[in-house]
């Protein structure tokens, strides 16, 4: 779709949606929204978005940082997704905003195609992430909810259509858990955005980011639409009308930050909750990522389907498994760098100290013999 379409298709269903959300006085929304879009091309985009050019329609004060817009700034240079995620930092500017407990902070990569959400306070630099994989959780949770609220004297909408979160064996335990306990099915898939996407579209709504924000929602809605006539669903029933504006919010390319963060302000608008609470819905198992080098990282390789299954060299997994299993409640994993001669180890444990003593122990095993 072009540019225009684009806007207007958003503006209408964003509209539409907003309207079907219960205004709870108790709600928690907060109000004031600045997005950093990294001095690319989203910072254009997104002032021509509904949600900015109409904010006060949505009780939202949008503020746009780094959006490029005198020419002379670094594309991602101190801000943006990746910096976020992966410095833990506020982006470059952020002091100079005037802010409060009822700000949340949003940003995009260069490209707009990544996303993260975060909070906190700038001037003291404390800040807390709600990367892609916290943001597929939280998507994930909210279909499934929207689904389950669909029913009738035959049938449940949940039975009758498949739905999956799709994740990397880099997604936390803790993580998987929450989304299992919700009755939410989650299928691991190679880490690498071909292999999310590609097990995302064989179900009628799949949800998948990785943990930089790259991500997206998938639904067959076409089809959702005729097993919804199919089955004798009213479409004039509350439930069934939000679900389907709520799809209409989705975009299936992969990795569009525009769409991404209209459905995270739906979902947060929904529930009422602000991003602190969202982001302490459940708690991460502390981890540890290392990188060893070695002289051929062909020897080493793994289960087609599932990277944290060590097939090559024979053993190792072995012997892998026997060291993390000193720790109940952990799980570690070694896997090939697809770029370099280098293999990656994880580890995860109940405790900060016992997922580092794992991942030392796999690594000096790992650096006498490779």
């Amino acid at each position: 779709m072009n540019e225009e379409i684009y806007y207007d298709y958003y503006k209408k269903n964003l509209q539409e949606y907003w309207a079907l959300i219960s205004r709870d006085e108790e709600s928690h929304y907060q109000s004031q929204l600045v997005v950093d879009t990294a001095n690319g091309i989203g910072g254009k985009q997104l002032k021509k978005l509904d949600i900015f050019t109409n904010s006060s329609h949505y009780g939202l004060d949008v503020t746009v940082l780094n959006d490029g817009s005198t020419g002379t700034e670094f594309l991602n240079h101190k801000c943006g997704a990746e910096c976020i995620h992966k410095d833990k930092s506020f982006p470059l500017g952020a002091e100079e905003i005037k802010t409060d407990d009822n700000t949340k902070w949003v940003s995009f990569d260069g490209d707009a195609d990544r996303i993260v959400y975060y909070y906190g306070n700038p001037s003291t630099q404390d800040l807390n992430v709600i990367d892609g994989d916290k943001i597929a959780i939280l998507l994930g949770d909210y279909i499934k909810s929207l689904m389950n609220n669909i029913t009738n004297d035959k049938t449940s909408l949940s039975e009758l259509i498949t739905f999956v979160v799709v994740q990397t064996g880099y997604a936390n335990s803790a993580a998987t858990k929450y989304l299992t306990d919700k009755g939410v099915k989650v299928e691991r898939v190679p880490t690498g955005v071909k292999y999310l996407h590609h097990r995302a579209e064989q179900y009628d709504i799949g949800v998948y980011f990785e943990a930089n924000g790259h991500g997206t929602v998938i639904s067959k809605y076409q089809k959702i639409v005729k097993i919804l006539q199919d089955n004798d669903f009213a479409f004039d029933d509350a439930h069934v009308n939000k679900f389907l504006k709520f799809l209409l919010l989705t975009n299936e390319a992969v990795g569009d930050a525009l769409a991404t963060l209209l459905m995270v302000e739906a979902f947060l608008k929904d529930s009422g909750k602000n991003t602190k609470e969202v982001n302490e819905i459940y708690s991460d198992l502390p981890s540890r990522m290392l990188k060893l080098a070695v002289k051929d990282r062909s020897q080493f390789k793994t289960h087609h389907e599932d990277e944290t299954l060590l097939l090559q060299p024979e053993g190792l997994q072995d012997r892998i498994v026997e060291i993390f299993s000193k720790v109940e409640g952990s799980r570690a994993f070694v896997r090939p760098s697809g770029t370099e001669d280098v293999v990656r180890i994880y580890a995860e444990a109940p405790t900060q100290e016992d997922a580092d003593k794992i991942a030392d122990e796999i690594n000096d095993m790992l650096a006498k013999e490779f």
